[in-house]
């Protein structure tokens, strides 16, 4: 392999991180702006984005299926912990959603305001614990 054809290859490996790191910024960008905006369900906006930088990285980067489910999943070397981690935290975004709905955030505020007589003194130690 000559100096040129290295140069040239360096070059594309370099254009394409590149234009790959754009793109997932801009879809990074849109998707925050919908997601706050309320105009879009959270759960699609951030499905179509994953999608989106799934693509991009496969096309531009040359990334395989084997890659994401290693990085999803994890392998044998780091004892499969990222799968873990994202069950743990969706689960627990479930929990407080269904929580939300369910007014039990309301119940218990309503419960220690009253249960401290809306005392600011034993309010903030109540809080505490």
């Amino acid at each position: 392999m000559n100096s040129g054809s290295f140069y040239n290859l360096l070059h594309w490996r370099i254009v394409s991180m590149l234009v790959t790191s754009v793109i997932i910024s801009i879809t990074f960008i849109v998707m925050l702006s919908i997601i706050a905006s309320g105009k879009m369900d959270r759960t699609s906006v951030a499905l179509v984005a994953a999608i989106v930088a799934y693509f991009a990285l496969t096309f531009f980067e040359g990334a395989t299926f084997e890659d994401f489910k290693t990085f999803l999943v994890g392998s044998t070397a780091d004892g499969f912990i990222n799968l873990h981690t994202l069950i743990l935290v969706f689960s627990i975004l479930m929990i407080v959603n269904i929580a939300k709905e369910g007014g039990v955030f309301q119940f218990l505020a309503f419960r220690i305001a009253r249960m401290t007589r809306g005392q600011p003194r034993t309010l903030l130690p109540t809080l505490r614990t």
